[in-house]
């Protein structure tokens, strides 16, 4: 088993736009998995802020630096993870999920 950090990247494109208490329910759901989940190192959310526009209609993201694969592997099925997919699930259009090793 591999000790390395993982980049977890979730991408998002939404069948509809959110509304602010969507997005607010979404990243108080998000911020609140570090306190719950072990292993989470950093965590982020939000539209892109790339000047390249290569986005390809993918409107929101969340990244997650993990400590480890393991952690990764404990957060998929974690309880505190569950609402962040509920809310994405049901909302979004697409998905798009990378880990990276680093």
């Amino acid at each position: 088993m591999t000790h390395q950090n993982v980049l977890h990247v979730v991408l998002v494109r939404w069948n509809s736009p959110l509304g602010k208490d969507e997005l607010e329910q979404l990243t108080g759901a998000v911020n609140a998995m570090p306190e719950q989940i072990p292993g989470i190192l950093s965590i982020g959310t939000g539209p892109s802020s790339s000047p390249e526009g290569m986005e390809r209609g993918f409107e929101w993201a969340l990244a997650i630096t993990f400590a480890s694969e393991a952690a990764r592997d404990e957060y998929l099925p974690h309880p505190a993870h569950e609402p962040v997919k509920e809310l994405i699930g049901k909302r979004a259009a697409e998905v798009l999920v990378y880990d990276l090793n680093l």
